[in-house]
């Protein structure tokens, strides 16, 4: 393993928070691009 990846994955886990925190969409797969929290708000608004 690399000396990073610990790291790497607290901050990834924090930025996903952040998003379902600040959107109430929860986002299951990585990467995490803006398409999926889009898509997420707009099923989201039809329920």
């Amino acid at each position: 393993k690399e000396i990073g990846e610990c790291a790497r994955a607290a901050v990834i886990g924090s930025i996903v928070n952040a998003v379902y925190d600040a959107t109430k969409v929860k986002i299951t797969s990585l990467p995490l691009h803006p398409e999926k929290i889009f898509r997420g708000l707009e099923e989201k608004a039809k329920s």
